[in-house]
């Protein structure tokens, strides 16, 4: 662990937040992660900066998105100045990504049954009733 993800660490835990430190995800690996909030926290040393470093970051990015995970950037200068802040702010987005899971999912529908709503088939159910309750003009 480098030094600036060293101190981010300590004072992540000092939030009372358990990261995984290295953690790989689609070949690539993260300074941290919340792999049930798929959210990965990266710390940027000033190799970062490099044109070539920052390309290889924004396609990592990419490819950590696609497969839905959020990744978060901390700058080296930042962690160093204010460290407790960062962890501050990971633990707001941890705290946010954990009480948006915990809203209970809407029922499921039933076989046969269209689910809250009713969608497509409910709205073609009432559609059929409505005209199953005409006669034919001759």
């Amino acid at each position: 662990m480098s030094p600036i993800e060293s101190k981010l660490y300590e004072a992540m835990c000092a939030e009372g937040l358990t990261p995984v430190p290295q953690y790989c995800v689609q070949g690539y690996f993260v300074d941290f992660a919340f792999p049930d909030l798929r959210l990965a926290i990266e710390a940027d040393g000033a190799a970062y900066h490099s044109g070539e470093a920052h390309e290889r970051d924004r396609k990592r990015d990419w490819i950590l998105q696609n497969a839905g995970w959020s990744v978060k950037r901390f700058h080296g200068s930042t962690i160093n100045a204010r460290a407790g802040n960062c962890a501050y702010v990971i633990r707001r987005e941890v705290e946010s990504a954990r009480s948006a899971r915990a809203v209970p999912p809407a029922p499921a529908a039933q076989p046969g049954r269209p689910g809250p709503g009713g969608g497509f088939w409910a709205a073609l159910g009432r559609l059929a009733a409505l005209f199953a309750g005409r006669s034919r003009r001759p």
